[in-house]
């Protein structure tokens, strides 16, 4: 691939995993309809393949739903759900 070819299509991943990220994250609210988190994981699975941070945060975020607290209610860990 040459080098301007190479550029136009990492300018292109840059432009999708940033939409697909957004994409994700109105599935996650239900801003564009109904919330539906299987889409919103399907997206953010996307756009953190092709180098979203923000997208790998959200899934994390989403997988990772429950705090465990100390008697006090401090913080002391979190329960996170690993599978698809």
């Amino acid at each position: 691939m040459s080098i301007p070819a190479r550029a136009a299509t990492d300018n292109l991943a840059i432009c999708n995993r940033g939409a697909l990220e957004r994409l994700g994250a109105y599935a996650e609210e239900g801003l564009a309809g109904q919330k539906d988190e299987k889409a919103a994981i399907a997206f953010y699975k996307k756009a953190a393949d092709l180098g979203s941070d923000e997208a790998a945060d959200a899934l994390q975020r989403l997988r990772c739903k429950f705090t465990l607290k100390d008697k006090d209610g401090k913080p002391v860990g979190i329960v996170c759900y690993i599978g698809d």
